[in-house]
């Protein structure tokens, strides 16, 4: 395990030294590298803290159908027949 540590820092240090920094030819070239390394550093190591953490709710109710009912259409009921006129009083 030390050696597999050991070789893994060997290299390491063999990538930082031998390969040289950067470098761009203008302004706007260094600005734009600037803000390139900017934007990586902070989606590796900066926004995972900011992210929104998870809200557990109670599970939604479950969902019944509605209870349709029969429509069932009575007629109203017919008239009463016509009563004979009362007898004339005297």
């Amino acid at each position: 395990m030390r050696r597999l540590i050991a070789l893994a820092l060997v290299v390491a240090l063999v990538v930082v030294l031998a390969v040289p920094a950067a470098e761009a030819g203008g302004a706007a070239t260094n600005i734009a590298l600037g803000l390139a390394s900017f934007a990586v550093f902070n989606s590796l190591f900066v926004a995972p803290f900011f992210y929104p953490r998870y809200a557990y709710a109670a599970p939604a109710p479950a969902y019944y159908y509605p209870a349709y009912r029969r429509i069932v259409w009575i007629p109203n009921p017919p008239a009463p027949p016509a009563a004979p006129p009362a007898p004339p009083t005297q």
